[in-house]
Order: C-alpha cells, then structure tokens, then sequence
C-alpha cells in the first residue's frame, strides 16, 4: 500500500469502501465524511482523482483535507457520536 514513503491513497480507499459502504447502508447516513491527518499534505491532483473514483457510491462521500479540518475537539465529539450510535445499536438487537 505504500509507494516510496507517500502510502497510496487510492489503494486505501478501495481497501476501507466496503466497510464504509456496509456501515453506511446499516445506519442510513446523509453523506460520510472522510479526514485526518493522512490527507493534510496531499496534492491536489491526487485529492481530484479519489474524490472523482467516490462519485458513484450510494451514499455521497466526502474528504476534508486540510489543516483546518483537523480539530481535536471534533475528534472527541465524533468519538461521542460513534459511542452512542454503538450504545443505540445494541441496545436496539437486544430486543
């Protein structure tokens, strides 16, 4: 998944969408949001091709690539968020 010390950002992608897209299709989200720091230092061009290969997934599929999308904050109230969307879920099958 590597080429030369840049991981290929495309591989990984096609490596995670199936989880994503199962996911997606348990929770019926609106649209999924990639980012982190992987993405804070690709190139445009590359940012382009992956976001153009998400285009036709069944759930709209974002990257927020960036610096100033890297908020810890927002990673503590996402971890929240999958906390009581993991806590609903079983409590849901337990019934």
């Amino acid at each position: 998944v590597q080429r030369g010390n840049v991981y290929d950002a495309e591989r990984i992608i096609q490596i995670i969408m199936p989880h994503i897209l199962a996911a997606a299709y348990l929770l019926n989200p609106g649209c999924i949001v990639i980012t982190g720091s992987y993405f804070e230092n690709m190139p445009e061009e590359e940012l382009v091709r992956i976001r153009g290969d998400l285009k036709n997934t069944p759930v709209p599929v974002e990257i927020l690539a960036g610096k100033s999308h890297l908020n810890p904050a927002q990673g503590a109230a996402l971890l929240a968020i999958d906390t009581y969307v993991r806590n609903l879920i079983e409590e849901v099958t337990r019934r």
